[in-house]
């Protein structure tokens, strides 16, 4: 059988190869993870972002910070979010901030199911999920 560059054929199991033999299932699995999914993005961690920053980049540290985590309270942001989020967030609000006059505090858990959370008062925002 002749198999033209970039044409696939199927297997026994099903799984699909290129013309070279390769299968990326198999591949994908060997390495430890799944195929088209950088290793960071499965892992889930739970993270309270707390910010005391000029008021003249509160909005867009707010802005930013709210396009991942949930807006609690003023200055407080929570939720869910992969390794990889994570990562892109800091990147996004070290771009932001000066470090010089700005604070930014995250704490990191390892689930949403490690969090106690107790209020007082009125709830600024909805919560994602009940603790």
């Amino acid at each position: 059988m002749v198999l033209l560059a970039g044409a696939k054929r199927v297997t026994r199991c099903g799984a699909a190869q290129t013309g070279r033999g390769e299968d990326e299932r198999l591949k994908a699995k060997d390495r430890g993870n799944r195929p088209g999914r950088h290793r960071k993005e499965g892992k889930r961690i739970y993270v309270i972002f707390v910010y005391d920053v000029h008021v003249d980049r509160v909005a867009r540290v707010l802005k930013t910070a709210r396009r991942y985590l949930t807006w609690v309270q003023n200055s407080v942001l929570e939720g869910e979010l992969t390794a990889a989020q994570f990562e892109r967030l800091q990147d996004e609000l070290k771009k932001i901030i000066d470090p010089e006059e700005d604070a930014l505090l995250f704490y990191v858990l390892r689930s949403a199911g490690d969090v106690r959370r107790r209020k007082l008062g009125r709830e600024k925002a909805e919560t994602a999920f009940f603790l």
